[in-house]
């Protein structure tokens, strides 16, 4: 299993935070389009494996390894990962399709790691 070197979170007002800048829960917590994590392991062109969250309601980190996305309440998730408080809870956000977009076609362009 891969392990995860680094992430970035993406926003609605196209801005970016990732683990260069601060930890998880240091992060804004509203307004997430896409969540991009990097791993240990690289592709057959030596870029980084990565793999991208989105879609969700909410997205989740204990800051270390384990990472996750849903649509269930913020209750539900508390009581399904009791290390975690809601402070490691990010929400998501639906945005325009143009907005959208543009943010898909940078994450899908971006293999350097934070």
């Amino acid at each position: 299993m891969a392990s995860i070197t680094g992430w970035k979170i993406f926003y609605d007002d196209e801005s970016v935070y990732s683990s260069r800048m601060g930890s998880w829960r240091d992060a804004p917590g509203d307004g997430v389009i896409r969540v991009l994590l990097y791993e240990d392991k690289t592709d057959g062109q030596g870029r980084p494996t990565r793999s991208i969250h989105h879609g969700q309601d909410l997205y989740f980190s204990d800051g270390n390894q384990l990472f996750g996305s849903n649509n269930d309440t913020l209750q539900d998730n508390l009581g399904r990962y009791p290390r975690l408080t809601s402070e490691d809870f990010k929400r998501g956000r639906w945005t325009s399709g143009e907005i959208s977009e543009r943010i898909r076609r940078v994450v899908i362009d971006d293999y350097e790691r934070p």
